[in-house]
């Protein structure tokens, strides 16, 4: 067992139930925050303040706490019974903090229209949903190359993201599967059919 920052992954086809449930939160609070009118925005207004927060004090203690990576002999300051509490508080915490703190400052600077970052945000569900085996795949091709890791990682992000934006541009988002992710689309230039005026 390595201990690792954040929440288990299920890397199988049936989710573990611990990690089905972790994310079953989120999944709900954003359907929960979709359905409702947030006139005044109040989630994320102070990201100003959360975000740097979450970047630069609970991430290094948490994970600190969690890996011991860094040395600090953070037992030597704290009861080691209260090391584990403490650093799951601190990782959901993050999370939280991070998810509010995004949301707000997207919600300031990202909030005027623009049609790429419509295309980038409707096909992210796609390359959610789809790219473990992808991932995967590209990883077992590439794990005997003498190549520096850094390199690796980058050729394997851009391979996979670029093979799924494809894959969403000429088989999903204009497809029953596209409106089942996202609603209805119609491709550029084509015109919407209207209904006859009534005589």
């Amino acid at each position: 067992f390595i201990p690792a920052f954040g929440p288990d992954t299920s890397v199988g086809l049936l989710p573990m139930p611990p990690v089905l449930l972790y994310y079953a939160i989120f999944f709900f609070f954003g359907a929960l925050q979709f359905d409702c009118a947030e006139a005044d925005a109040r989630v994320g207004r102070r990201w100003r303040l959360t975000l740097p927060a979450a970047l630069l004090l609970v991430f290094p203690l948490g994970y600190e706490l969690t890996t011991g990576e860094w040395d600090l002999s953070a037992n030597s300051l704290l009861d080691s019974g209260w090391c584990r509490p403490l650093s799951v508080f601190l990782q959901v915490a993050y999370v939280w903090l991070m998810s509010f703190s995004l949301m707000g400052m997207f919600r300031e600077m990202f909030s005027k229209e623009n049609k790429r970052m419509r295309y980038i945000s409707d096909s992210s569900y796609w390359l959610y949903l789809a790219h473990l085996p992808v991932i995967i795949g590209i990883q077992g091709i590439m794990c005997g190359w003498q190549i520096p890791s850094f390199v690796k990682l980058t050729l394997a992000l851009t391979l996979t993201t670029a093979l799924l934006l494809a894959i969403y541009h000429l088989g999903v988002r204009y497809t029953p599967i596209g409106a089942m992710l996202n609603g209805p689309r119609q491709r550029p230039g084509k015109i919407p059919e209207t209904k006859p005026a009534d005589a």
